[in-house]
């Protein structure tokens, strides 16, 4: 009854003619939206002043359509993505299709790991080259390489595709099997042209291995699959600003202490 009553009021507002004046749409981050295939069938039909967006949208795709629907008109997206899987469509000449040049302002926030990364995120950042100011809040799962996401790939693969950037914030947590032994000075020193950078690693029993990186101050409010060896409690109070954990004791349990210090 409720998201009925939600999604008939989401196609009467999308479509009402007082959204000829609007400028800005923000909707419940807890309400993950679709995109309509059809594009003759717009997502914001009224809207053609619209130029900031804060949004979740169910699938990557769903993303892909809104930017080419949006276009020109863009200047600021914030978008959260629920669902990362996408299957067996081929989302590629979408993403080529895309014109965004006004889009200055840019937040993508998926915590589920993604398994398209390198063949669908990669070239859809890559394609949006006006950005000025980009956050990055992803969970990777890596099938490509045996290497982290580090600061290297980040200057290779994002950076320097996007020549006006001025502000780059991020957290970004990538999965790999097997995993070989790192150190954590390796991936620090890959952030040569960043200086407010730091970083995690932990290898878990099961092979899995995961590493943070992340901008400093720490942006995100939540933690996923981290073990007792994560450093939550740091002297700096880094994570101070986290609100939401997902803890993994394949290593080591947590013992009690460790929810005495959270309810601190």
């Amino acid at each position: 009854m409720a998201d009925g009553f939600i999604d008939a009021f989401l196609v009467w507002i999308r479509s009402a003619p007082l959204m000829s004046s609007v400028n800005s749409f923000e909707f419940d981050h807890y309400a993950p939206l679709i995109v309509p295939v059809n594009n003759e069938n717009l997502f914001f039909a009224q809207s053609s002043y619209l130029t900031d967006v804060s949004i979740t949208l169910k699938e990557l795709p769903d993303c892909v359509r809104l930017l080419n629907q949006l276009g020109s008109q863009l200047y600021s997206f914030t978008v959260s993505i629920v669902d990362v899987c996408v299957g067996n469509i081929d989302i590629t000449s979408e993403i080529e299709s895309i014109y965004c040049c006004n889009l200055k302002k840019l937040k993508m926030t998926i915590y589920r790991n993604m398994l398209a990364y390198e063949k669908y995120l990669i070239p859809l950042l890559q394609h949006l080259s006006s950005v000025k100011y980009l956050t990055l809040l992803l969970a990777i799962y890596i099938t490509e390489s045996n290497h982290f996401v580090d600061g290297f790939h980040l200057e290779r693969n994002i950076v320097s595709y996007m020549p006006h950037l001025c502000q780059f914030d991020f957290h970004i947590r990538s999965v790999l099997k097997k995993s070989p032994y790192i150190e954590l000075d390796t991936i620090r020193q890959s952030f040569v042209k960043r200086k407010s950078v730091d970083c995690t690693i932990e290898y878990f029993n099961n092979r899995y291995g995961q590493c943070h990186i992340y901008s400093l101050p720490f942006i995100g409010n939540r933690l996923d699959f981290i073990s007792n060896r994560f450093p939550l409690f740091d002297n700096k109070n880094t994570f101070i600003n986290v609100t939401m954990l997902l803890l993994f004791d394949d290593v080591k349990p947590f013992e009690n202490v460790f929810f005495e210090h959270i309810t601190l």
